[in-house]
């Protein structure tokens, strides 16, 4: 499944909503220096999906606020 998330880093709150159809908006307590925000986004989206780290793909916008991501073993139409 080929989703889209809007992250926004250095918050208060770690949380996961849904936004549209395979649209998601992240918040998540880590920087974005040195790749640790989006450590944290794999784990919230492995917890969400329960599937491992390993499925979670950044296909486009690994340094960006909006990533186009690839969840392997996810159908799309579950979701």
């Amino acid at each position: 499944m080929i989703i889209e998330v809007r992250v926004v880093p250095r918050s208060s709150k770690r949380e996961l909503a849904v936004t549209g159809e395979r649209k998601y908006k992240a918040w998540l307590k880590s920087v974005p220096v040195n790749g640790k925000a989006n450590m944290e986004l794999v784990e919230l989206l492995a917890k969400e999906f329960d599937c491992h780290k390993k499925d979670i793909i950044f296909k486009r916008g690994e340094t960006s606020k909006v990533k186009t991501i690839e969840v392997i073993g996810i159908e799309q139409s579950l979701f």
